[in-house]
């Protein structure tokens, strides 16, 4: 029986993935990642691709179909669901038709020596290229690239390069752990993780810098670990003050992403924040999302998190009414505008009232009120024109608001480490691992 152990454990070492850097012992990394920087929407009927040394293009068994040997690259035309025309970019003569229902695949020419890299979109991105056409006859084009290399084009798109090393430090070891836990996030793609926010935001050679580079290469390997295992690492913008738990946002509680203090947050452009939106936009946007309520009556706040968060909000409308969780009513809005779900809401139809039993004012939506007067109760939604006196002046108000304003905090979801707060523990003297293991409870960076 010990002898099958032995032969056992032997056959699983010899068989391990190819794709993968030990660590430690204990996790193995993915040693490259897919990255999508091309798909669905965004794929295109046709794309010029090139490079400085010039460019190889393989089909899917390894074997050499096309090349050039000249900066100016080829451009690549979709021409139905499995084919791709591959054309000189200058002239337009077609090279070669390719069957692309395996994938084409471009590398720089191996034989030129400095930094090789391909050129798309005006961008320049480390490794290789994949061309798939997936989607309405378009190219989807993935970027095939060592797993350290794309951390090179992550941390200066995330942070900026003149933030505190200790600062960069943080966000290149919290972008590893995130693309090491989401690998094909996007599989049905064909890659890994996109470039965009949905995933981490990346933007290849072109972006990179000597300090995030440093920032990179000085954590190589680091991972954030939480019981020996690696943790998914969310991190955002700025918290406004405090972070969230991650039950709150996500369906899942991580007990490495729990709400804490964040002072060194702020003093950031989005501390606090102002966004309005009239009835006609809201109502454009929901209709947009698939949710069409009608004309909209009013926006309002069910439920609230321990740390000011609004994780319910109910949307009347004339037709029906709609509740939205969490980080819904961001993707609805849009997450560039409505920064935070830690707002409070205001409209054009609040009043103050003094309620007599509790002892306090408090501001309430004039629909649904009522009004005692010398000739008896009324529904205010039955009287035409509304008007208010505070003893010096009287001011008009609507029944149904047309502005619904938000005065938030903070910009992103909350969870784990907030950009801004790394940047100012940096700046107290903390180094990376002390902010990372301040972000994420309970964990160790090693």
């Amino acid at each position: 029986m010990k002898l099958r152990i032995v032969l056992l454990t032997l056959v699983v070492t010899l068989f391990l993935p190819l794709n993968i850097i030990h660590v430690s012992g204990e996790y193995s990394l993915p040693k490259t990642i897919k990255v999508g920087l091309s798909f669905g929407s965004s794929a295109v009927n046709n794309a010029n691709i090139k490079s400085p040394c010039g460019i190889l293009v393989q089909d899917a068994d390894g074997k050499l179909i096309a090349s050039d040997d000249s900066p100016n690259g080829f451009t690549f035309n979709a021409i139905d669901a499995y084919q791709i025309q591959i054309c000189d970019s200058k002239t337009g003569e077609v090279k070669y038709i390719a069957n692309a229902e395996k994938g084409l695949f471009i590398k720089p020419n191996e034989i030129n020596t400095g930094i090789k890299y391909l050129e798309f979109n005006n961008k320049k991105y480390r490794g290789s290229f994949i061309l798939q056409i997936l989607d309405d006859n378009n190219i989807t084009i993935i970027n095939d690239i060592n797993l350290e290399e794309y951390l090179y084009g992550v941390v200066p798109s995330e942070s900026p390069s003149s933030w505190p090393m200790e600062a960069l430090k943080a966000q290149a070891v919290a972008a590893r752990n995130f693309a090491a836990l989401n690998i094909g996030k996007h599989a049905k793609y064909g890659f890994d993780l996109c470039n965009g926010q949905d995933c981490q935001v990346y933007k290849g050679l072109s972006q990179e810098t000597e300090s995030t580079n440093q920032a990179v290469n000085e954590t190589a390997n680091k991972v954030i670990y939480y019981d020996n295992k690696p943790i998914n690492a969310f991190y955002h913008s700025s918290s406004g003050g405090h972070t969230e738990n991650s039950e709150n946002i996500f369906s899942a509680p991580l007990p490495y992403i729990k709400g804490v203090e964040d002072q060194y947050s702020l003093g950031n452009k989005d501390d606090s924040w102002i966004k309005s939106f009239d009835k006609e936009y809201i109502k454009t946007k929901m209709i947009n999302s698939k949710l069409d309520v009608g004309d909209i009556l009013d926006i309002i706040p069910i439920e609230i998190t321990e740390f000011g968060r609004v994780v319910k909000v109910e949307i009347k409308g004339t037709k029906s009414s709609a509740m939205l969780e969490k980080e819904k009513i961001r993707s609805v809005l849009g997450a560039a505008d409505l920064k935070s779900i830690w707002y409070n809401l205001k409209t054009d139809s609040d009043i103050s009232v003094f309620d007599t039993i509790k002892g306090r004012s408090e501001i309430k939506r004039i629909s649904g009120m009522y009004v005692a007067s010398a000739s008896g109760v009324s529904n205010v939604n039955a009287i035409d024109n509304i008007k208010i006196s505070n003893g010096y002046r009287i001011d008009e108000y609507n029944k149904i608001p047309d502005n619904y304003t938000f005065y938030g905090k903070g910009f992103g979801h909350g969870l784990g480490m907030s950009q801004y707060g790394a940047k100012g523990m940096a700046e107290a003297g903390y180094d990376y691992k002390q902010i990372l293991e301040y972000y994420y409870k309970d964990t160790i960076v090693r």
